[in-house]
């Protein structure tokens, strides 16, 4: 009898057991469109973000289009609609930001607001299966979903500069579309796309140009919370612009009216671009190319330029250091969390090999990241020229010199050079030859100063047509001095570079680039490639910083480097750029 209760008394705990367990919730399969969906917390509506575009890689064949370029940072807050999720530019002017029409939509990302339930029986009771709330209002759901496929259709007008100068509504078409990823988290939110245009009024002022007119760019577009990246003891200072031609910094503007309402001269406030000067470190990551063994000369010259840098900084009292760790897998050059060194390897038909755009804070001008953009491809093209003028240097030098050994008999060899030498890099003849080049010093002169006009003559069948290619031709290089960009033409390899380039070009016989072979050709390149590297990274690293071009530079003799300054820094010869 005993054995009958204690079996019973089992077989009821059991059932109680069971009944008391609660069955699995089964939810709602997420749909998944490049991102999975996410909680609207994730988005902070009350926060400011700084927001910039870019562009990643690009086709090297396009002339309509450079890889790596960035556009002005902007500030800007999110703002969840109807069926979008809405990136506004909200009013500077603090006395007018509570009219909703004054803040500017950058963008609308279209989006499907969602929710989920539990799916009740027709007694009101949860069956322990979710289904998708549809009856209430899209305000109230928690959830929402990027429209990958209508987002990759969007005409971005926050596109970077160079491409709405470039991709004029005229001259090309969109022909293809697609949403590559997205990134959301916290505090930060980064868009991908991928778009292929066709090209119908292509530069001829481009000399490398293609008859391909079809390209693809990939586009990033990166967003972080302000307050996350900002130094909150940063202190702006106000830039007067008097010397931005001479020398001069980029700049942050800022427009308030006055109080009466009026736009005045006090109405435009400029602060220097800089990194925080209280900072100590700022970390540049070095992009894949950097680890590649045939780069190893490369990765060298970039550690010596930062350490020449930072010595730089050293005798000038700053405490900012400048520090270089290789990129994890992953990192984009279009985060704007992330200062990086990026060697874009392929050759461009646009002929950059430098460039240099920081990211600054709009309200206080900080520079709260930057990127050095190091197009070796194309420097390698440009090797051949910078070779050419090398052996015309020498020979006209070993000319000049045998005939200044007839007539100096008193002089030895040694002495004749070192006098001419002298002679030619003193500050004075510097200045001189500057000014003489470049007819008189000012920005307009030396951008024509590399602009070949007699050269374009072959481009153009007539001369109303050559005057227009050559004013095509000055604009690019405006363009290019006024936006941290470094062309091919500007590297001056002329000058004793060292040892190794003499015996470089003693070894191929001082022949004239197109009768060297191939493994000649390479050994030249081995050579004289970290020469045009070094001057171009720093130049760009300089852009960083916040520096303009220097356009009256040689007009600053009494601030040049002596040659005993130079010999100190390791240099042989004075540094033009």
């Amino acid at each position: 009898m005993k054995n009958t209760i204690y079996a019973g008394a089992l077989m009821l705990s059991m059932m109680l057991v069971g009944c008391t367990k609660e069955k699995p919730y089964k939810e709602v399969p997420k749909r998944v469109t490049g991102v999975v969906e996410m909680n609207k917390t994730v988005i902070d509506t009350d926060a400011d973000y700084l927001y910039a575009p870019s562009t990643l890689q690009s086709d090297r064949k396009a002339t309509s289009s450079r890889p790596y370029w960035t556009s002005d940072t902007k500030r800007v807050r999110f703002v969840f609609a109807d069926n979008a999720l809405k990136v506004i530019q909200p009013e500077a002017d603090g006395r007018f930001s509570e009219n909703p029409t004054s803040a500017r939509v950058v963008m609308a990302l279209p989006i499907d607001h969602v929710d989920y339930k539990c799916a009740e029986d027709d007694f009101g009771k949860c069956t322990h299966k979710e289904e998708e709330s549809k009856d209430i209002p899209w305000n109230k759901k928690r959830f929402f979903i990027l429209k990958a496929e209508e987002i990759a259709l969007m005409q971005f007008n926050g596109m970077p500069m160079e491409v709405e100068k470039f991709f004029g509504s005229s001259c090309t078409k969109e022909v293809r579309s697609e949403f590559i990823k997205a990134e959301i988290t916290g505090d930060i939110i980064n868009l991908i796309l991928e778009k292929t245009f066709q090209d119908s009024c292509p530069n001829f002022a481009d000399f490398d140009d293609t008859p391909d007119l079809s390209f693809t760019v990939r586009f990033q577009h990166s967003f972080v919370k302000r307050s996350k990246i900002v130094s909150p003891e940063y202190k702006p200072i106000r830039y007067t612009r008097a010397d931005e031609g001479n020398f001069g910094f980029f700049s942050t503007q800022q427009l308030t009216l006055d109080v009466d309402n009026n736009d005045v001269v006090g109405s435009e406030k400029y602060f220097f671009d800089r990194f925080n000067p209280e900072r100590k470190e700022v970390i540049y990551y070095l992009s894949e190319g950097f680890k590649k063994p045939a780069n190893a000369a490369i990765r060298k010259a970039t550690e010596e330029s930062v350490a020449a840098i930072n010595q730089g900084l050293t005798s000038a009292g700053a405490k900012l250091r400048l520090k270089l760790e290789d990129a994890p897998p992953g990192m984009s050059p279009g985060d704007i969390r992330y200062s990086m060194i990026v060697m874009e390897e392929e050759p461009q038909s646009a002929g950059l090999i430098g460039y240099g755009p920081h990211a600054a804070d709009p309200l206080t001008g900080e520079a709260i990241s930057a990127k050095t953009i190091m197009y070796l491809g194309t420097m390698k093209k440009y090797i051949k020229y910078n070779y050419d003028e090398l052996v015309q240097a020498k020979q006209a030098l070993s000319a000049a010199n045998s005939s200044a050994v007839q007539q100096a008999n008193s002089l030895t060899l040694a002495d004749s050079l070192r006098a001419r030498t002298s002679a030619r890099n003193s500050p004075a003849e510097a200045a001189s030859r500057m000014a003489r080049a470049a007819g008189s010093i000012g920005s307009d002169d030396v951008v024509n100063h590399h602009i070949d006009v007699k050269a374009l003559q072959k481009y153009a069948l007539n001369s109303k047509e050559h005057s227009a290619i050559a004013k095509t031709a000055r604009e690019k290089v405006e363009f290019m001095s006024k936006n941290c960009m470094m062309s091919g033409e500007m590297i001056n390899l002329a000058g004793d570079m060292g040892d190794g380039v003499d015996k470089v070009l003693e070894e191929v016989g001082m022949k004239p680039w197109i009768q060297l072979s191939e493994a000649e050709k390479e050994k030249v390149i081995a050579v004289l490639l970290p020469f045009v590297w070094t001057p171009t990274l720093i130049h760009e690293m300089g852009h960083n910083l916040g520096l303009r071009h220097n356009f009256a530079g040689s007009e600053d003799s009494a601030n040049f480097y002596t040659p005993a300054e130079l010999a100190a820094m390791g240099l042989k010869r004075p540094a033009q750029y």
